[in-house]
């Protein structure tokens, strides 16, 4: 492994105080598949997915829509936490940026898609400032929850409220803030102007080269009742699968469920 290379990036960050347990979602020993080809081979890893988590179903293609949208949905949860989180955390308290094109997938042991990349030269920190997280949004997130969505029926606020919600979290955390503040006097400066550039992306409602003008990631989770809780503001749809219940943040609980629409 290079010292300065794009593996040495994720290793140095499960060094930091509470982030070992992430390394889990990665698999740096063997390649994937191109996470830019996610169409190619998407809707068989989702069929192999339905066979694991819901043997008594049958072919996913076949599931009334509901099912079929709450099946996306919870593939692609792991699939944006795992990428975001560290993507993110590298990006602001190293000025480092692991390389959009290089990302790569495969699938872990219950199906879910886990992360890998080749262990390229680290980029330098002049490199970073041509990398933004709206680069991630646009050339990562934007075509590859699209090509999820027309795998099987889900419409695409229901993914990007997943990716929504886990980066909403993270650049909003005290986790997040206690590291930077752990930083070099020197460096916390910059890392926090990293940070809000970051936390723009999701309280900013309005992103013109996004369609229609609209931020997917704006306020995906919002905060009610008092004491104040998070709560999303679509909901996942996993309780439509047999022996999954709605999860807390659940805007459902709430408000009664809303008629399901083609939007």
């Amino acid at each position: 492994m290079q010292t300065n290379g794009t593996h040495a990036l994720l290793q140095r960050l499960w060094t930091l105080p509470g982030l070992d347990a992430y390394r889990s979602g990665w698999v740096l020993d063997r390649a994937g598949w191109p996470l830019a080809d996610l169409r190619a081979y998407g809707g068989d890893w989702l069929t192999t997915y339905a066979r694991l988590c819901q043997p008594g179903l049958g072919e996913p293609a076949l599931w009334p829509a509901p099912q079929q949208e709450a099946l996306v949905s919870e593939w692609s949860r792991p699939l944006c936490f795992r990428l975001l989180m560290p993507w993110l955390a590298i990006y602001i308290l190293f000025d480092r940026a692991l390389p959009l094109a290089a990302l790569q997938v495969v699938q872990d042991e219950e199906g879910r898609p886990a992360l890998t990349l080749a262990d390229l030269p680290c980029p330098s920190p002049l490199m970073t400032s041509a990398v933004t997280p709206r680069d991630l949004v646009e050339q990562v997130l934007a075509p590859r929850l699209d090509d999820l969505c027309q795998l099987l029926a889900c419409r695409p606020r229901v993914v990007w409220g997943n990716a929504g919600s886990y980066w909403q979290w993270w650049v909003h955390s005290d986790h997040l803030a206690s590291l930077i503040a752990a930083l070099p006097p020197a460096e916390q400066e910059s890392a926090r102007l990293r940070l809000q550039q970051a936390q723009a992306c999701c309280d900013d409602a309005t992103w013109p080269s996004m369609p229609a003008g609209r931020n997917p990631l704006y306020q995906a989770m919002r905060f009610r009742g008092s004491p104040a809780k998070p709560v999303r503001r679509v909901c996942c749809q996993r309780y439509h699968l047999p022996g999954l219940e709605m999860c807390h943040y659940c805007p459902s609980l709430h408000t009664p469920p809303r008629r399901r629409s083609d939007d």
